[in-house]
């Protein structure tokens, strides 16, 4: 198995036709020319890479002319100055080539490029700067989501936090209700107690009553004979009166008759 059926192996992705290929770089908004495109001008597809080189690993190309490559200066050929930049756009373009799955990029597909090739490469990248931007539009809904799930969580701590001290509220209100619940009881406890007391006086007084009521009425009965017996007794000193005489000698002898008539009955 060669180096570029072990890339297929590690990651597959479907070869595009060449006007599949045009049509993706112009979603994409990468300049080109598409007859350069079809006549495989090195230049050209070296723009093209750049490009996704530029807008996936965000590198330009004055990056790459100007790298601080480390084990440059240790080496024994002095190399030229445009070298530098040849080696780095080499090597930044064999990585992202490999992130996308294609392992086998080489010096001939920098200055002898063919349509085969490039058809290769060019759905390599597109296929990955497609992935890309799915996974990008994805991550950037689940940070959306996850935006308003915090916020949701905020507004969520935020009400509980209201609940709670609402809680706490109705707590003291409660245990204060129930402190003057409590007296309530304790003065109903205390007047039940004090009215069984009033009702037991109040019998007692009933009772009382009763036999004030029957001694007054014994009173008023023997009242009642009183007055009869002193009515009597005037009605009786009235007859006496009127058989009294008016002459002087029998005015002295009605005394002594009437001391001896009254004297029984005031005894």
């Amino acid at each position: 198995m060669d180096q570029e059926q072990r890339g297929k192996k590690l990651y597959s992705y479907p070869i595009l036709k060449l006007h599949e290929i045009v049509a993706s770089l112009r979603s994409l908004n990468i300049a080109f020319v598409e007859d350069d495109l079809r006549s495989c001008q090195p230049d050209a597809l070296r723009k093209i890479l750049e490009e996704f080189i530029r807008n996936t690993m965000g590198i330009g190309r004055d990056e790459m002319s100007q790298p601080a490559l480390v084990g440059l200066s240790e080496l024994t050929v002095q190399l030229h100055s445009g070298s530098v930049g040849e080696i780095t756009y080499f090597r930044t373009i064999s990585r992202l080539l490999a992130t996308a799955g294609l392992r086998d990029f080489r010096w001939d597909d920098v200055y002898k490029p063919t349509l085969k090739r490039y058809r290769r490469i060019l759905s390599a990248l597109i296929n990955f700067t497609r992935f890309r931007y799915e996974r990008w539009a994805r991550v950037g809904q689940n940070e959306d989501k996850l935006v308003r799930i915090r916020a949701e969580r905020q507004t969520a701590e935020e009400e509980n936090a209201t609940l709670r001290r609402q809680l706490v509220d109705l707590q003291s209100e409660q245990s204060a209700e129930a402190e003057a619940l409590q007296n309530a009881m304790d003065e109903s406890s205390a007047l039940e107690d004090e009215i069984y007391t009033l009702n037991k006086r109040q019998a007692v007084v009933r009772h009382e009553n009763t036999g004030l009521k029957a001694q007054c009425s014994h009173l008023r009965d023997e009242y009642a004979s009183l007055r009869i017996d002193i009515s009597e007794a005037k009605a009786s000193v009235n007859k006496l009166e009127s058989k009294i005489v008016n002459s002087p000698a029998r005015f002295k002898s009605v005394p002594s008759d009437r001391t001896n008539v009254l004297s029984p009955r005031t005894i």
